[in-house]
């Protein structure tokens, strides 16, 4: 569909109402992006009304700006908590349910299926269940979730590489979206200097837990720091991990060169990221790599671990370093240290070309209208 029969059908429709469903309103990736999705929306035909299965903290709640409602769903949902949504689908009868996340996709398929039902997958399946959750319970998530994806009208992955994820478990008629990050640079101090003989400051943006492999990162910190390079590291993040962050800081004698900062808001976050000169990304699965994204928008180039879906991001050596092994993440991060003010203009131009909240949000309406047109 081109974009004036685009907009032509969304001057003569009537006001456009999506529900989307969530887990809570914690600030991660998937949330972020469904939030976006309403937040950076440019048509006033399109509603967005967010139920949240759990229950929020009184601080997440004021940072809201939209109409939602709480199920308080504990672990696992329940015969009232399922009755609470479709009592509120019924009052605000929807014209699509947009799920985001294991169990609204769950609820989505078993109970609303008599809507227009899209979902979002954020992430490999298999990978991510069977770290977060072990084997038997992650295969068994799996199970479920193969099993439901094929109710659904619309099922959106977040790359190309999850999409190639989800044809291997026998799914047809996936549409690929990138997630969008929102563009924050105007609101730091962009007089940021580049030079080659100060210390180089490496940070991470990433939940502590065994996926996103932060005990591999504090490796490479250890091999630098005996290398004599002149290096500060910032980790943001908190999770399960946390207590064995730092007794692995303490162990390895890192204490002098390693900030642990635990959570922080985003606004501060947005402002070390572009203090930072080199992003450093060692997780061991992502269905997208949206801190990736976030680093880029800050003009910081990122160094990843080789992970399918970093190919999408990243133009080896251009706009950032893939690394296979500890040796390429060293000898990376002494390669953008001595380019870092061309690295930094090509992260940033890969993600206004290709990762700016605005062309996701315009790909998610335009996927809406071509819904309801079918």
């Amino acid at each position: 569909m081109d974009y004036i029969n685009y907009y032509l059908i969304m001057i003569i429709m009537n006001k456009l109402n999506i529900l989307v469903l969530v887990p809570s309103f914690a600030e991660k990736g998937p949330i972020i992006v469904a939030k976006n999705i309403a937040k950076y929306s440019k048509n006033n035909s399109i509603k967005y009304t967010f139920i949240s299965l759990r229950t929020n903290s009184n601080s997440i709640i004021k940072e809201n700006e939209f109409n939602f409602y709480e199920i308080g769903m504990k672990k696992i949902p329940f015969k009232k908590d399922i009755n609470k949504i479709i009592d509120i689908l019924d009052k605000l009868n929807p014209d699509i349910v947009h799920a985001h996340g294991f169990w609204p996709t769950f609820i989505t398929s078993k109970y609303l299926s008599n809507y227009i039902t899209v979902t979002t997958l954020h992430n490999n399946p298999k990978e991510d269940y069977i770290y977060n959750y072990g084997v038997l319970l992650g295969n068994l998530m799996v199970y479920f979730l193969k099993k439901h994806l094929k109710n659904f009208n619309s099922v959106i992955a977040i790359s190309d590489y999850v999409k190639s994820i989800l044809k291997k478990m026998c799914l047809d008629n996936i549409n690929v979206i990138y997630n969008g990050v929102e563009d924050k640079l105007s609101e730091v101090d962009t007089s940021k200097v580049y030079s080659k003989n100060k210390e180089i400051n490496l940070i991470t943006v990433a939940a502590l837990n065994k996926i996103k492999n932060i005990s591999y990162a504090l490796e490479i910190i250890k091999e630098l720091k005996n290398n004599d390079f002149n290096i500060k590291y910032i980790i943001i993040g908190n999770g399960p991990q946390k207590k064995e962050i730092k007794r692995l800081i303490n162990k390895k004698d890192l204490n002098d060169v390693v900030r642990l900062l635990g959570e922080l808001p985003r606004e501060e976050v947005f402002e070390y990221l572009f203090k930072s000169d080199i992003f450093i990304f060692t997780s061991k699965s992502e269905g997208f790599g949206l801190a990736v994204a976030e680093s880029m928008m800050m003009k910081t180039p990122a160094i990843v671990n080789d992970i399918p879906v970093m190919h999408e991001l990243i133009d080896n050596y251009r706009n950032g370093i893939i690394a296979q092994n500890t040796e390429d993440f060293i000898e990376g991060i002494d390669y953008v240290t001595k380019n870092l003010s061309d690295l930094s203009v090509n992260a940033r131009k890969q993600y206004e070309d290709n990762f700016s909240v605005e062309k996701m949000a315009k790909k998610y309406e335009i996927k809406y209208i071509e819904l309801l047109g079918e």
